[in-house]
């Protein structure tokens, strides 16, 4: 009966243990806890020394540090912990007025917020506590627990393979570690892998309830929680159903010689089935405690079914104005299409989560990973689930519900950019549970070779990082292996707009519209931010006006704003502004430049410079080369009715500027 061949996989039920009694359970667990410290395992191998096993973990925490810390370079932290603050001191709704001048949609605000007003207070806390620091922290923090989950999948096969996978998973899941609230996810996705895969055969009630704590704690901090409610019936449904199918295999092959096992298919059949209910009642009740006060839950986790089975619908393509990040593909900034990101499969792979709405403009949200070729991490994610796919069809020893959980993660990691984490965290469960046989064959000499690759990944990956070359390891400038926050968020820039320009309504782009919003604190108000479904559409339809015709009249015309703060990486931003013959450069900042409307006399001013070249060696090539360009062009610009070049250069930090460009600038 132990030894069947069946048709599929049974996640390791044994048909006799599933029978016993509580009473023989609990008898077998204390018998086995009472084995001598260092006794041999039920696997022949004996228990791991304690000092082994802290030893691995420092060397995985070593490994992945590199990975793991850099500034905070994301925008949309900064709105989260603005209404995280918003939530604590006034104990209600955000009122919108207060973060924005410019027309708003609060409609779907409380809806939205259903799925994050813990997350938001959480990361105002971190912040308030420790600053920029504290995100950090938070970031580490969920990815060594993420990789605790998926290494406790296989407590004794620790070794420098798994250890080098952990790297990798670590690499594959840099969109979960951006610092938003999808990165509580990054600790709780794993973890309910290993709640469904730690033990064999039907879940225990414990079990039940630490899960659905789980799942109703996510619900508050991330709308990920959708697919961790998916994942952990993929996982609790197969090992409550897998008894069942073990009986109905049994009888239909008539198997069954001896009358005792015939007893016991008669008893487990109906306490089976009343397990099966049990487990369809603990998951309804959760899917709708996760969906209730979230307007459109049901028709979002029902979606990516619905796009398999569109019952002969179809989509009216309209003209939607997309807000767009400063920074995109080269795909999107191409303008062949503005309506679409990606065609042909990538498109519909996408639209199996997002539907296009000519009422919710599109984001970056909305963009392919095969719109970034190169891109370290995605390359990573692919490898992973490339790999999870052998061990798959090699081994044929994983749980059908771990099968179906990492497809289910892996469709929706080909079709959005941020899901690759979660395709990366279930590829790497399947590799662990595929592969955890291997380490008890595996040879002293790959071992070795494993060691080795190890130490030369720790060397590379620190050398890099303390050499602040942190773009060997992500080829991407925005990766700064550095205590802080990246330069585009610039608190000299916003305390002296702030200071100088009280009343004045100021432009702010996607990404200094979310930090402006936290660093005054209510005190004045912004255009936008990251955070989309507030702003109605008349502010992103100016927005897209002027960042693609370089017209910025509306923005004086429409809103009456005088001032502007520009991100000194926003390419798009900054060209449109120095060439407007309405705006002039008035401040540099060591992330920033402000700039004035020429309603504003600039007539007893002086051009101010809030950085030296001293401060630039701080951060990444990526930000001194723009930043120093920006200068450059500026002091060089003589704009009519704007100030002199000699104005410019008359400032001390200049010279040490000039020093810089020669490193910077070589060919100059």
């Amino acid at each position: 009966m132990r030894n069947l061949r069946l048709p599929f996989d049974l996640g390791g039920v044994d048909f006799v243990q599933v029978s016993l009694s509580r009473k023989e359970r609990m008898a077998k667990k204390s018998r086995s806890q009472s084995k001598p410290e260092g006794a041999a395992s039920g696997n022949g191998r004996r228990a791991e020394p304690r000092w082994r096993a802290m030893l691995w973990w420092l060397l995985l925490v070593v490994a992945v540090i590199p990975v793991a810390f850099r500034q905070v370079s994301v925008s949309d932290v900064w709105w989260h912990a603005a209404v995280g603050r918003w939530l604590l001191e006034h104990r209600s709704l955000p009122d919108l007025s207060a973060f924005y001048f410019s027309p708003t949609d609060a409609w779907a605000l409380g809806s939205d917020l259903r799925w994050s007003w813990l997350g938001d207070i959480v990361l105002y806390i971190l912040y308030a506590v420790a600053g920029p620091v504290g995100f950090q922290v938070l970031v580490v923090g969920c990815v060594v627990a993420a990789l605790w989950f998926l290494a406790a999948l296989a407590p004794t096969s620790r070794g420098p393979w798994i250890l080098l996978l952990l790297v990798v998973v670590c690499l594959g899941t840099y969109q979960l570690q951006l610092v938003r609230n999808s990165v509580f996810s990054l600790a709780l996705y794993p973890a309910i892998l290993w709640l469904g895969l730690r033990r064999e055969g039907p879940p225990r009630m414990s079990e039940y309830g630490i899960a659905s704590a789980v799942l109703v704690l996510w619900s508050c901090l991330h709308g990920s929680c959708v697919l961790g409610w998916f994942t952990a019936v993929l996982l609790f449904g197969w090992r409550e159903i897998s008894p069942i199918l073990l009986v109905a295999w049994e009888f239909g092959k008539c198997k069954l010689g001896r009358k005792g096992e015939w007893d016991g298919i008669r008893t487990l059949w109906p306490h089976g089935v009343r397990r099966l209910g049990v487990f369809c009642a603990v998951f309804s009740i959760l899917l709708i405690l996760i969906s209730v006060g979230r307007i459109g839950a049901l028709d979002f986790v029902t979606r990516p079914v619905r796009h398999f089975f569109p019952q002969g619908t179809t989509e009216v393509r309209q003209n939607i104005t997309a807000p767009q990040n400063d920074v995109a593909p080269a795909s999107v900034q191409s303008g062949q299409d503005s309506n679409l990101k990606s065609r042909g499969v990538k498109e519909w792979l996408n639209r199996s989560i997002w539907k296009p709405d000519p009422r919710e403009p599109w984001s970056n949200d909305f963009w392919s990973p095969f719109d970034f070729p190169g891109m370290r991490p995605i390359e990573a994610a692919f490898a992973l689930v490339g790999l999870a796919g052998v061990c798959l069809l090699t081994f044929r020893n994983a749980p059908v519900g771990l099968v179906l959980a990492w497809a289910g993660a892996v469709f929706l990691g080909l079709g959005y950019v941020r899901m690759t984490g979660y395709a990366t965290l279930a590829s790497g469960a399947v590799i662990i549970v595929c592969c955890r046989h291997l380490a008890q064959r595996m040879p002293s000499g790959i071992s070795k070779a494993g060691w080795v690759v190890a130490a030369l990944w720790i060397v590379f990956a620190w050398g890099a990082m303390l050499g602040g070359h942190g773009e060997r390891l992500i080829p991407e400038g925005l990766h700064v292996s550095r205590f802080g926050k990246v330069p585009i968020y610039d608190d000299k820039v916003c305390d002296w707009v702030l200071e100088e320009f009280p009343n004045e309504r100021v432009f702010t782009t996607i990404e200094s519209g979310s930090y402006c919003l936290l660093r005054w604190g209510f005190r004045k108000q912004v255009f936008l931010d990251g955070f989309f479904s507030p702003h109605a559409r008349s502010v992103w339809d100016a927005y897209q006006l002027a960042l693609r015709s370089g017209e910025l009249a509306v923005f004086y015309d429409e809103f009456q704003m005088t001032v502007a703060i520009i991100p000194s990486t926003s390419g798009p931003w900054m060209e449109r502004f120095l060439k407007s013959p309405d705006w002039r450069p008035v401040a540099i900042g060591e992330g920033s430049v402000v700039f004035l409307h020429r309603a504003i006399p600039i007539t007893g001013r002086t051009p101010r410079i809030f950085f030296t070249a001293d401060d630039l060696r701080t951060t990444s090539a990526y930000f001194r080369y723009n930043i120093l360009r920006n200068v450059f062009l500026i002091t060089a610009l003589n704009k009519p009715g704007g100030f002199e070049s000699e104005a410019w250069l008359r400032d001390p930090a200049f010279e040490g500027f000039r020093e810089m460009a020669k490193e910077v600038f070589p060919k100059l």
